[in-house]
């Protein structure tokens, strides 16, 4: 009987810290999108208003999320240390160090990488118009994590045998 009980409680308490660790993935993503925005519209101010040019616009944005900040500088280093070209830069960057520290999958690195491949070639207007096309394209990214996130992990109350209630924070309802 013990044995069953303590079953029971190892398999609710695994599925919930599941539940737990696929909510803290889909919110660490949304967070670091909400910040990559924000640093492109600093990005776009630091050019519009400075008059800058991007690759010393990259340099100087600080926002509150290192890893964003950090691939600005990968993004800096790649450029100076190795003499690539500002997109080969930047996709260096995106798939070296964005992938592993923030875990995008695809769909979020597409829309980064298609950023990049007009970065420092354009003039001025065409730059401002790609950064705010791709601040679009990461708002619609960062709405379909949310109802992914909203539909695959969600609170709610479980009925268990008997009248009783167990309520979970997060329990996962669907899986890919």
């Amino acid at each position: 009987m013990y044995l069953k009980v303590i079953g029971v409680l190892i398999v609710v308490t695994a599925c919930s810290l599941m539940g737990f660790a696929l909510a803290n993935e889909y919110i660490a993503k949304i967070n670091n999108l909400d910040a990559f925005k924000k640093s492109l519209r600093i990005l776009k101010g630091k050019i519009k208003y400075d008059n800058l040019s991007v690759f010393e616009a990259m340099e100087l944005i600080k926002i509150n999320n290192n890893v964003i900040e950090n691939f600005y500088h990968k993004v800096s280093e790649v450029y100076f240390m190795e003499e690539k070209t500002l997109f080969e830069s930047w996709k260096m960057a995106v798939n070296k160090y964005l992938k592993k520290e923030i875990k995008f999958d695809k769909q979020e690195t597409d829309v980064i990488l298609t950023f990049g491949t007009n970065l420092g070639v354009t003039d001025r207007e065409t730059q401002l118009s790609n950064i705010d096309e791709c601040i679009n394209d990461i708002q619609e990214v960062i709405l379909q994590l949310k109802e992914e996130k909203n539909n695959k992990v969600s609170p709610h109350k479980e009925k268990v045998e008997g009248a009783s209630y167990i309520e979970t924070e997060y329990t996962v309802l669907k899986m890919r």
